[in-house]
């Protein structure tokens, strides 16, 4: 500890704020490379870090963790102490993110996005894998909808389905006609 002296590596100051790497910590726990490169958003709150990359190309949080062990970050409250997360699964390489205590999301190491449904119980949600498809999945309700918006009247969208052979639904914007 120390009082900010250009000698000291470790700063607490009168308001409790700890500083490494600077002698006038701007957050609770403000690590710096020297160089400041601006104020954080919270800081007059002591709950806040700040990793202070003013004179380097980046400012990285990272978790190193053994193989096949994972990495989280948990959002909670004191009802809930982590009603959310993110995880990340090193034997698979896939992330997933859980609001309202719910697996809600998923990526998967290969790339492909899973939008879980909120209750869970059928399949419904969005997913798309490598190779620029994007799969809309209404379960057995069949209730998935693709919606182009914002396109003027010279442009023409395409829909393909595809179900073992190739079919495709065009709606041309001048015509106004499929």
């Amino acid at each position: 500890t120390g009082s900010g002296t250009s000698n000291s590596k470790v700063t607490i100051n009168t308001s409790g704020k700890v500083g490494i790497g600077t002698s006038s910590p701007l957050s609770g726990l403000h690590l710096s490379d020297g160089t400041n490169a601006g104020a954080p958003q919270n800081s007059g709150r002591q709950a806040t870090l700040m990793i202070d990359a003013g004179a380097t190309a980046s400012a990285d949080l990272q978790f190193m963790v053994r193989n096949g062990y994972n990495s989280h970050i948990f959002f909670g409250d004191a009802a809930d102490p982590n009603v959310g997360m993110l995880w990340y699964q090193h034997n698979d390489n896939s992330m997933y993110f859980s609001t309202n205590a719910s697996q809600r999301m998923t990526i998967t190491g290969s790339g492909t996005v899973s939008i879980e449904p909120e209750n869970g119980t059928t399949s419904s949600g969005v997913s798309g894998a490598a190779g620029g498809s994007l799969d809309l999945n209404g379960g057995t309700a069949f209730t998935g909808r693709l919606l182009f918006t914002g396109v003027n009247d010279s442009g023409t969208n395409l829909i393909g389905f595809n179900n073992e052979s190739n079919g495709l639904v065009m709606y041309d914007y001048t015509d106004n006609q499929y």
